[in-house]
């Protein structure tokens, strides 16, 4: 049994605000508010209308499937940056395997980060597969970014 004030509150914005909704809600202010309330029933919510949305609420997000708008930010930068590495790793990689002689991705010790092919063959192949998944990695990272971008447009 419930006693006491309502467990969640919704805020209705007031029709000023709501007419800087996305434009398929704006002349449908009662029918949205209508079917909120048909599922979310009082005395488990309580309902706050006519009043602007408190900020601790954050702005209703697009509907899914709808274009966002230019001034979402721009995934370029990452995509450059994401491209950038893998073309780096994959240049170490292709150069180590060319020459037989690489270095070690690691921190320590930097008079052994030279491996050669012939002295130390599983280091070698280690250092490459490393650069190389790497590479990889961030090859396919850049690719779903893009590919999630252009899903949603």
């Amino acid at each position: 049994m419930l006693t006491g004030r309502a467990h969640h509150v919704i805020y209705f914005a007031s029709e000023e605000t709501w007419q800087g909704y996305p434009e398929w809600a704006r002349e449908r202010r009662e029918e949205i508010i209508a079917r909120i309330k048909s599922r979310f029933r009082e005395p488990d919510y309580e309902y706050q209308g006519g009043g602007t949305v408190p900020r601790s609420i954050p702005p209703p997000a697009p509907p899914v499937g709808q274009p966002l708008s230019d001034t979402d930010g721009s995934i370029l930068p990452m995509l450059l940056f994401l491209l950038a590495i893998a073309a780096v790793c994959f240049w170490f990689a292709a150069k180590g395997v060319k020459e037989g002689e690489t270095r070690l991705p690691v921190k320590h010790n930097p008079a052994s980060r030279v491996v050669s092919r012939e002295e130390k063959p599983v280091m070698f192949w280690t250092s490459i597969s490393i650069l190389s998944a790497l590479g990889g990695g961030c090859t396919a990272f850049a690719g779903w970014l893009a590919v999630g971008r252009l899903r949603r447009r």
